[in-house]
This record gives C-alpha cells, structure tokens and sequence, in this order.
C-alpha cells in the first residue's frame, strides 16, 4: 500500500502535527507500508523542518502565492497528483489553507482516496480565531472539500463530535496520535544542570492557543516558594518576546523561557519536572502530555 502523507509545514515551530505526521510515517515504513510526505519547500529563515527517517520519501512543493495556489495552477496539487494515484491513499493534515485545497484537487485528480486528519482545527477556539476568513472558507471550498472525503480522522472522542457539530456527516474514524518514548528509561535521563529546586514545566509551541498568559498570572499570584517554571518549546511568530515581557512586568523570578529542545533534551527536562502544566485553551489530543504521563510526572 503507498499512502501520500500532506501538510503545508514540517516547520519544528509549528506544532504537534510536524512531528506526529513524520512519526507516524516512520511507523508506516516500520510495518512495511510505503509512506511519503509531500510538504513546502523549505524557506530560509524559518525554524528548521522536522525530517522523517531515511525510508521516508519527502517531496517539496515550489511555495506560491496564496491566490495562485487557489485559483491558478497549484504546485501543491501538482506535486500531490504526480505521487499519488490509482491504489494509493493521500492522507492530508489540517484544514482551511490553500494547500488543504489543493491536496484536495490533487486527490481528485490521480482517482486516489483522501483521508483528511482534522487536527483540531473545528474546536471552538480554532474557529474562533479568524473567524471572518474561516467564514468565508467554509463556504468558498472547505466544506465541500470534507464532504468529499473517503474519511475524517479524528484523535480523540470531542475532536469527533466538532465534526458532528460542524454538520459533516462523513465517515470519522477515532484513532488516537502515536507516542516515541525515549530509548533509555527517564529516570536514566540527565537532569538539565540548573535543577536546583523544584520544577513545573510546559512544554510545547509558544502560541496563544497554550494559555501561557493565565499561567504567568496565575503563577504571580501565588508564587510558590521553592518553585521554578520552566517554559519550553518553539517561538510561534514572536509570542515569546509577549511572554517574556509579562514576566518581567509581573517581577516574576525563577520563570524561564528556555527555547526549543531537542528529543534528547526533552527528556531530560520531564525527568527534572516535579510538575506538568498544560494551560491550554483547545487541544486536540496534546502529546506532550501522554509524554509527560510516560516519564512518570
């Protein structure tokens, strides 16, 4: 079996789907499934991609303009047409872009099958934001482009029911995100040598949509003694300088922004974590906390 896996970004910053799409595809390659990924072609300046293992063909789509790649001839489309094809599924990531439309044509065009991963991206808060733009979508392209599908995924039992509530009746199927745990044991992970006291950590993109503000002041108010917040993860857009300025607004000591870890490091900031917080205002399935869950804390 060939599947075509699509997303517009493997961009580390972000989010979950960069790395759970390339994951999962390694997973395919480890079964014997013929699994590629058609993405965008890597822009300089932007954070580093995510990249899948050797067995894992990687095909980049030339970027264009938003309202070429809609209305005119579509490399994304293009590029999704020439791999896919009769016997072969293409798997798209996410909704509302013009490349979510454009695997769409792209499908159609080979005769292949489509599976649309929802991402999280019908939940109250996603349709929230942009609303005016998603608005229009919905009604331009997006909706049909769901009914068309063969089937919706969706990683946990509420992401299903967004589909329900959004009015498509397509067949969804319940198929919760994979987690790589670490090779050695987290208790053998080094701890990051400024634990010194204990530690609540969050760990994921630094974006509005995580809450970050409430957990800075909540954690003003109550400034626990002999407690430090260790905030990690890629800057989405600038959000950290925002973050970053709160705290010293508020005098905070003991809050830091440490960046981006890699998986190694990843590890080792779970295993000095006494406490894991996840203030998110909408999360579709959340790996960082079955990850969290899996190093014990």
């Amino acid at each position: 079996m060939r599947v075509v896996h699509t997303i517009n970004s493997l961009r580390s910053d972000h989010g979950g789907p960069s790395r759970s799409v390339t994951a999962l595809c390694d997973a395919l390659a480890r079964r014997g499934t013929e699994a590629m990924i058609v993405t965008h072609s890597h822009a300089g300046g932007e954070g580093e991609p995510v990249r899948p293992s050797d067995h894992v063909e990687v095909a980049f789509a030339e970027r264009v303009s938003r309202w070429r790649g809609f209305f005119g001839t579509s490399p994304f489309a293009e590029t999704v047409a020439a791999h896919a094809g009769p016997g072969a599924i293409v798997h798209d990531h996410g909704l509302w872009l013009p490349t979510n439309h454009a695997v769409a044509r792209g499908a159609r065009a080979a005769g292949s099958p489509r599976v649309v991963s929802i991402r999280g991206m019908l939940s109250e808060w996603a349709l929230g934001a942009g609303r005016a733009k998603k608005r229009a979508a919905w009604w331009a392209y997006q909706r049909r482009d769901l009914d068309g599908a063969a089937v919706l995924h969706a990683t946990s039992e509420a992401e299903a029911e967004h589909v329900r509530r959004a009015g498509i009746r397509r067949p969804v199927a319940l198929v919760r995100n994979g987690v790589a745990l670490p090779e050695r044991a987290v208790d053998e992970v080094p701890i990051p040598s400024e634990k010194r006291r204990r530690t609540a950590l969050f760990l994921s993109r630094l974006h509005p949509v995580k809450g970050l503000m409430n957990l800075v002041d909540a954690w003003a108010q109550v400034r626990p003694e002999g407690w430090d917040l260790v905030l990690a993860g890629p800057d989405a857009d600038g959000y950290r300088a925002e973050v970053e300025q709160r705290v010293r607004t508020l005098g905070l000591d003991g809050v830091a922004c440490v960046g981006e870890v890699d998986d190694a490091e990843k590890w080792g900031r779970y295993a000095a974590a006494d406490l894991f917080v996840l203030p998110t205002f909408s999360e579709n399935f959340g790996i960082v906390v079955a990850e969290a869950l899996a190093a014990g804390v």
